[in-house]
């Protein structure tokens, strides 16, 4: 077959990477001209099940399912991505997310089709270091390095972002300048007009702990609150061999993110935490 883009292309393998190559020079995402993208697509479609073929690869790939996925080396998709699903979408999910485990808590969840701004607004905790600071950004990328936020902060934004990944795909890579993604994701603490406000209610009174236990292949994981000491403890305990770990935590912040750690630790799904 002659060819206008991919001359010289020997191998299944040489034609992916050349797609690839031509992706970043012509998509009209990075400014490409959509007629010069339909004619590498048609011929990167013809090509592939050739070459395929003749290599005598056993692969479920197909030029779709490569073309469908990503331009860059760093991109990648969360497990519940849908390609209808944008911002606006995810922020509806998102709302429920924090009200079913933050009801200690408010949020202001704002969205476009591109882009999700999550601000916590009120809460029990201290979320500033500087206890006279009112508003502020967070920076998703770098939460445990940002100074200007309590450890308790660093595990609420921790827990949220998590579950943003779920229904994320970032196919960026600004060293070429090319961006796609289905939304763009910030986060802050109060707004500029209008702070964030410590409630300074008692979790303990908010939340009277005892969740759910859960046994996962004999693997039972809880949280239970010590009323002596006032402190959380996430157990951990193998149903035929006893305790296999347990962990003290300040406050219940604390605990869920542990809790959620050790659940992507012996299951591939999250559970819901029940409050008793």
């Amino acid at each position: 077959m002659i060819t206008k883009y991919f001359k010289g292309v020997q191998s299944l393998e040489d034609l992916k990477n050349k797609f690839k190559s031509l992706i970043k020079e012509n998509h009209p995402d990075v400014g490409g001209d959509v007629e010069v993208m339909k004619i590498i697509n048609t011929e990167y479609d013809v090509l592939f099940p050739i070459l395929k073929k003749r290599d005598n690869i056993t692969t479920y790939e197909t030029s779709h399912s490569t073309r469908s996925e990503f331009y860059t080396e760093y991109g990648y998709k969360g497990s519940r991505y849908n390609s209808s699903m944008n911002g606006t979408n995810v922020s509806k999910i998102m709302r429920k997310f924090v009200k079913e485990y933050y009801p200690e808590c408010k949020f202001s969840i704002t969205s476009s089709y591109t882009s999700i701004n999550i601000s916590l607004m009120e809460s029990p905790y201290q979320i500033f270091i500087d206890p006279t600071m009112k508003s502020n950004s967070v920076n998703h990328y770098y939460i445990d390095t940002q100074e200007h936020i309590t450890p308790v902060a660093k595990a609420i934004f921790h827990h949220i972002y998590n579950e943003l990944l779920h229904y994320h795909m970032d196919d960026t890579d600004s060293m070429i300048d090319f961006f796609r993604t289905n939304f763009y994701i910030h986060f802050g603490v109060g707004k500029w007009d209008k702070p964030y406000v410590q409630n300074n209610k008692k979790m303990k009174n908010e939340i009277n702990v005892l969740t759910e236990i859960i046994p996962l292949n004999n693997v039972i994981i809880s949280i239970v609150f010590d009323s002596n000491t006032e402190l959380y403890k996430v157990i951990v305990l193998d149903s035929d061999s006893g305790l296999l770990t347990e962990k003290l935590c300040d406050d219940f912040v604390e605990a869920k993110y542990y809790f959620n750690q050790l659940i992507d630790e012996y299951i591939d799904f999250k559970i819901t935490l029940k409050i008793a």
